[in-house]
């Protein structure tokens, strides 16, 4: 859990879903702008849809085969750099399916099931379903056969630096600094409110003294 970070996921702020989210969303902008601008648009943000691959390693619908390497390229690479990996080649692979989507409910759903279909294998030959790792409907849940070689192929390919994974984690941090800062000065505030309505209803009355009687 420390080794690849995945506390930070479940930690009662979620500090390492939160970053992770913000670094999926500003790749999104820098690598594939027109399906950020086109979500952005529509109010998809990625924590309509990403929570969930990020939360559960992406298990919680992908199928079992594109799941295990998936893990496989964790164990390899690290837990940041490859669930952004993944969940980028999956973004540019269904790009153009997302781009003439109009409805933020259709958008949603199938960023959340659909994405994966892009690597469905038509044509599977015997090869192809033994790397794949198919078991059969009897042996899984899996009722297709996926390349998953070629999406561990392609999110390999995605190209994302250790510069601008620092550079998205340093504007992550300066986002929560003022955050932090403008949830304390509120606090400040309303305290300091509270206490002077306090202070005003327990004094006692001021009375109006009459004035001396002219000799």
């Amino acid at each position: 859990m420390n080794h690849f970070k995945l506390r930070d996921l479940f930690v009662q702020d979620m500090s390492g879903l939160h970053l992770h989210l913000y670094q999926f969303e500003r790749l999104l902008e820098d690598l594939e702008p027109a399906v950020y601008c086109h979500l952005h648009r529509r109010g998809v943000s990625p924590d309509l849809y990403a929570t969930q691959w990020f939360l559960t390693l992406f298990a919680y619908r992908f199928p079992l085969q594109l799941v295990l390497r998936i893990y496989d390229l964790i164990l390899s690479e690290g837990l940041e750099s490859a669930i952004l990996k993944f969940g980028m080649v999956l973004m540019q692979k269904n790009a153009k399916t997302l781009l003439e989507m109009r409805d933020m409910a259709e958008l949603t759903t199938f960023l959340k099931e659909r994405l994966f279909d892009v690597y469905i294998d038509s044509t599977p030959s015997a090869t192809s379903v033994l790397e794949s790792g198919f078991f059969g409907s009897a042996g899984g849940i899996d009722t297709q056969v996926y390349r998953a070689d070629a999406l561990v192929q392609d999110a390999c390919a995605v190209k994302i630096t250790p510069d601008m994974l620092k550079q998205y984690t340093a504007e992550w941090e300066a986002k929560v600094k003022v955050r932090n800062t403008c949830i304390r000065t509120a606090i400040s505030t309303s305290s300091n409110n509270s206490l002077s309505r306090t202070r005003r209803a327990s004094s006692p009355p001021k009375t109006c003294s009459a004035p001396p009687t002219p000799p």
